[in-house]
């Protein structure tokens, strides 16, 4: 029975010093066993976890593998499966386990992994990833299949087995992954704890730390070609060899056929090699399934048994990404009072919205300013708890400056950063532009009177006396750009006019009315009632800019009156019309 033990275990050997890796992708089998660089489908569960972050949807994967067919040693096999579900926009935690089978021996591997998202280069369409990776390791020997030759000195008893006939033990690894455009490199680190497998502790049986590393390119997203190196983190031996992999794969047929070859070399002490060949099957459609098949051609003491590969592989439906887009209104931003004092408490409005349909939950309001000198100071970070979609939410910050002089005060949604106007957000955000406002904040302390007022003259004689009249012909309105609340340009030159006027009435008041085309905005902004209140006292802080007393305009609450009252066309007419355009263009008004 030793010498079967020792036959069986011979061709263990052989196996995972071909393959370099128990937990292996059939599509990297494929292509010479390189597969540290390569990790965008569920076989990234066993060759590199940090590099999931690439894929967009929940991916299965099983295998069978069939060694050395043709050999007279009984049935050699391998059974595995690959599991990695939706990552998040930082983390992400994939399985993967194997079962290898003979007669006699048996060897099962589970591996479970979490990573985090490190690093991402928004200019370089790329990532850095790292993960960490638990591994269950759990070997057996079936002696009832076992035959005896006491001749030869087969013993039942032999002591070896008095500790049991299976083993169990624990290992742990480090992977890395980095994206960088079309080229992915990998790092990973496994059995840093070198497990020790054997049945009766021999030291043989320790699987030795390892390192591999990777480079894979991608061209055009037609071929791909990738290496790999691989080496104990000890003496390289004929039983822990160092491995150079490399290969290739191309995509044909909107990518759906994909064929491979590759090549595995052993370097060092009775370093030997196998080719690999391969192709599978993408269906590239709602529900990505297809399969993978490879065959390996070992040389050298095995060469003529050939490894067959072959899996099975589904992609779920990508899910539907989450609509959330949090905005800052520029135009609700003021202060309370509109000048501030030095070393007193001011309140800062403002009107933050989630403009998506999904709920935007647990994100950080930031509030700050930059002084005169560019000096900043943080105001106040609030966390927000839940905004639903299409709902505003109105947010007062109070704040109490210590000099005077003009700021730039800043609102910021989705905003977890500590300094400066860069913002750093931890939701999936359609349109982070609009995540941030600033206005200017006059503090300056209250003026007052050394003295009292003296009438110097009680007559003002006056020389002469011109009578002048001024017509400029003013339209009641100012109209508004789709679903905007900043007053247009074109229309400074009658709101100066208009200005003037009220400065030279102070007994004079103006009204103002917001109103919105509810046929066009419904579908773009989440509050029509809020965006004709926004449009109203957009202009009221126009005028006030110009120089009109605040006293003198009065701002009707559009609860008050029917804001989608269209001035031209009908409430629910037909959006097909010639002049559909220039009708919304007539309703978009204060």
């Amino acid at each position: 029975m030793k010498r079967s033990i020792i036959l069986i275990l011979f061709f263990a050997y052989l196996v995972f010093g071909q393959t370099g890796l128990q937990l292996e992708s059939v599509r990297s089998a494929g292509m010479g066993n390189a597969s540290v660089a390569l990790a965008d489908e569920a076989y990234g569960a066993a060759t590199n976890p940090a590099g999931l972050f690439q894929s967009k949807r929940m991916q299965l994967s099983a295998a069978y593998t069939k060694f050395f067919a043709g050999l007279d040693v009984g049935s050699i096999s391998e059974g595995t499966f690959f599991f990695s579900p939706v990552p998040g926009k930082y983390y992400i935690y994939s399985l993967a386990g194997s079962y290898f089978y003979q007669n006699i021996f048996s060897q099962m591997k589970l591996s479970l992994s979490f990573g985090r998202k490190m690093v991402k280069f928004e200019n370089m369409n790329g990532f850095l990833g790292l993960a960490l990776t638990a591994d269950l390791y759990r070997v057996g020997y079936n002696l009832d299949n076992a035959t005896y030759d006491t001749l030869h000195g087969d013993d039942p008893n032999d002591p070896l087995w008095n500790n049991g006939k299976s083993k169990m033990a624990f290992g742990g690894g480090l992977d890395v992954f980095a994206k960088i455009k079309n080229a992915t490199l990998g790092l990973k680190l496994s059995d840093l704890n070198e497990p020790n497998i054997a049945i009766g502790n021999d030291d043989a049986g320790a699987l030795p730390r390892r390192m591999r590393a990777g480079f894979a390119y991608t061209y055009r997203d037609f071929i791909t070609g990738a290496l790999d190196f691989d080496t104990p983190l000890r003496s390289a031996t004929l039983q822990d060899p160092m491995k150079l992999c490399f290969g290739a794969e191309g995509k044909f047929l909107e990518k759906k056929l994909r064929f491979r070859t590759g090549y595995d070399m052993n370097i060092g002490e009775g370093g030997k090699g196998a080719l690999h060949f391969g192709f599978g099957f993408r269906s590239m459609s709602k529900h990505n399934f297809g399969f993978d098949y490879a065959l390996i051609l070992p040389q050298g003491e095995i060469s003529g048994h050939t490894h067959h590969k072959f899996s099975l592989v589904y992609g779920f439906p990508i899910p539907p990404p989450k609509e959330i887009d949090l905005a800052v209104f520029p135009e609700s931003l003021s202060t309370e009072p509109p000048i501030l004092r030095p070393d007193s408490v001011g309140i800062i409005h403002s009107v933050i919205a989630n403009l998506g349909k999904d709920d935007a939950k647990k994100f950080y309001a930031r509030t700050f300013y930059f002084d005169e000198d560019s000096n900043y100071g943080l105001i106040e970070k609030r966390k927000i708890d839940k905004l639903a979609g299409e709902k505003s939410l109105d947010l007062d910050f109070k704040w109490t400056p210590t000099k005077k002089g003009y700021y730039d005060v800043y609102v910021s949604v989705d905003d977890v950063s500590d300094k400066g106007t860069k913002r750093k957000g931890t939701l999936n955000d359609v349109n982070s532009k609009n995540n941030i406002a600033s206005f200017k904040v006059p503090v300056f302390n209250a003026p007052s009177l050394e003295k009292n007022p003296q009438l110097l003259k009680s007559v003002l004689k006056l020389s002469e006396i011109n009578y002048i009249r001024e017509e400029v012909p003013m339209a009641p309105f100012v109209f508004f750009d789709d679903a905007d609340t900043v007053v247009p340009d074109r229309f400074l030159q009658p709101l100066q006019t208009i200005a003037k006027r009220l400065k030279r009435n102070p007994n004079v008041a103006l009204v103002l009315k917001g109103y919105v085309d509810s046929v066009t905005e419904k579908s773009k902004f989440p509050n029509l009632k809020e965006l004709a209140n926004i449009r109203a006292q957009s202009l009221k802080r126009y005028l006030m800019n110009l120089g009109v007393p605040e006293r003198q305009i009065i701002v009707i609450d559009a609860s008050k009156y029917d804001y989608t009252q269209p001035r031209a066309g009908k409430k629910n007419r037909r959006t097909t019309g010639p002049y559909e355009k220039m009708i919304a263009q007539e309703n978009r008004r204060v």
